[in-house]
């Protein structure tokens, strides 16, 4: 395809007008002001439309869209063990597939691209990632207390068949990784096991921390002391490549763990307001070197999965928390929520509109009242924009989305199938509770 006569995000956050972008396979062939000569494909006529690198995900738990709106209004702990894991402990793999998909077509229509991503059923969540055509980084949660020789446990088990069966999966489209859901959700031998067997299969770990003041407080009775970040370094966490969401409550020490390790802290703005963990604070990470990446977390404690929305929210909380409207500008936020999201997903070929990197991109309209007038594109497209002025997602060189229609979605089955899940498993809970 030819994005012809279009403007386009370079890789230092320059604006660069009326320019021919051509993709072969499934990367970027071609960028310029010339047609490559004797083209004759497929063309996208560009005028008054934006091309940008799509948008990474960089924490997630994507089948929850099943429990969008359920479990409203409550703090963290309780929502959790009253709402979450007992509607999750009825999911079948069935319903993760359909409520994955679910997931997929509604981040592509907001312009994302790739996620990373923490949930259970590994096999079927990549096998909607494949069929969807869209990338991910998957771990399977390992949750509970386990006591025992953890490489006999099932979610050691589940955790490494994911990885020898479907790291790579799709071309590429999918990597593997080892998830830990929490300091507070697991016991040391869990934790230390988890960190054994990803150095023993190289990869990677993805791990909540320090997401509420109660977490970090009970961790320290339980710990000897320790914060979470403390301890996870001492069971060998951070000797792998880390993915740490949320990153709220962090105490200095924790902070040059975490610069020292290279482990990448994923802000979710939106989650956390809900659920009133706190603020994140970016100029301190900052400072640090930490790389930092943006998030939505799962549409149960978001609602949606709209990286616009996610980024200004974010650039106006840190504004906010500084004092300082000057923090924060439209290119450095961009960055958060796409190079620093693959960089922590460790994909080197990604993120960058130029000859040899992958077509995952992006084509936002321009024309709607509320960019007029424009004296500064970024500008616009940070505070002004909305998730819906995606028009079309390109991942691996295939449109996914297009202007209102899933192309590899069946958007209405989906919706089907993900309302007769959530039917069923609301009468199995009410059968209980009587």
């Amino acid at each position: 395809m030819l994005f012809r006569n279009i403007s386009f995000l370079d890789k230092n956050g320059t604006i660069i007008p009326n320019q021919n972008v051509l993709i072969e396979g499934k990367t970027i062939q071609s960028v310029g002001n010339e047609i490559p000569e004797g083209y004759q494909g497929a063309v996208y006529e560009g005028q008054g439309k934006l091309l940008m690198p799509g948008f990474v995900n960089s924490h997630s738990h994507t089948p929850m869209t099943l429990m969008r709106g359920y479990g409203e209004n409550m703090v963290l702990s309780k929502w959790l063990n009253d709402c979450i894991f007992p509607f999750e402990a009825r999911l079948q793999p069935n319903d993760v597939y359909y409520a994955t998909l679910l997931g997929i077509a509604e981040m592509v229509r907001f312009g994302i691209v790739s996620t990373t991503d923490m949930y259970y059923f590994i096999p079927k969540m990549s096998a909607a990632f494949v069929s969807a055509g869209m990338k991910a980084n998957l771990s399977h949660t390992i949750v509970g207390t386990f006591g025992g020789d953890f490489n006999r446990c099932p979610a050691c088990s589940d955790s490494r068949k994911a990885f020898l069966n479907y790291h790579g999966a799709g071309d590429g489209l999918i990597q593997i990784d080892v998830g830990i859901h929490a300091e507070y959700t697991t016991d040391e031998k869990a934790v230390w096991g988890a960190a054994n067997l990803a150095k023993d299969l190289k990869t990677g770990i993805h791990v909540h921390l320090s997401e509420t003041k109660e977490e970090v407080e009970g961790c320290k009775t339980r710990r000897k002391g320790l914060t979470p970040t403390q301890y996870f370094d001492r069971l060998g966490v951070f000797d792998v490549p880390t993915v740490a969401a949320h990153g709220i409550w962090l105490e200095d020490g924790d902070l040059e763990i975490l610069s020292e390790k290279n482990v990448s802290v994923v802000t979710c703005p939106k989650s956390n307001l809900k659920l009133a963990s706190g603020l994140f604070d970016y100029a301190r990470l900052k400072r640090a070197g930490i790389n930092i990446a943006i998030g939505t977390d799962s549409v149960a404690s978001n609602n949606n999965l709209n990286m616009l929305e996610e980024i200004k929210i974010f650039s106006l909380l840190q504004k906010y928390r500084s004092g300082d409207p000057t923090q924060v500008k439209p290119w450095e936020v961009l960055q958060l929520a796409i190079s620093n999201g693959y960089l922590a997903q460790r994909r080197t070929d990604c993120g960058i509109i130029a000859p040899g990197y992958r077509a995952d991109l992006i084509v936002v309209d321009m024309s709607n009242p509320y960019w007029q007038p424009t004296h500064n594109i970024l500008n616009n497209l940070i505070y002004s924009a909305a998730g819906t002025d995606v028009v079309l997602t390109m991942i691996d060189g295939e449109i996914v989305y297009r202007d209102g229609e899933y192309l590899t979605i069946d958007i209405e089955q989906v919706k089907y199938e993900v309302e007769t899940s959530k039917q069923r498993i609301l009468t199995e809970l009410n059968n209980k509770s009587e």
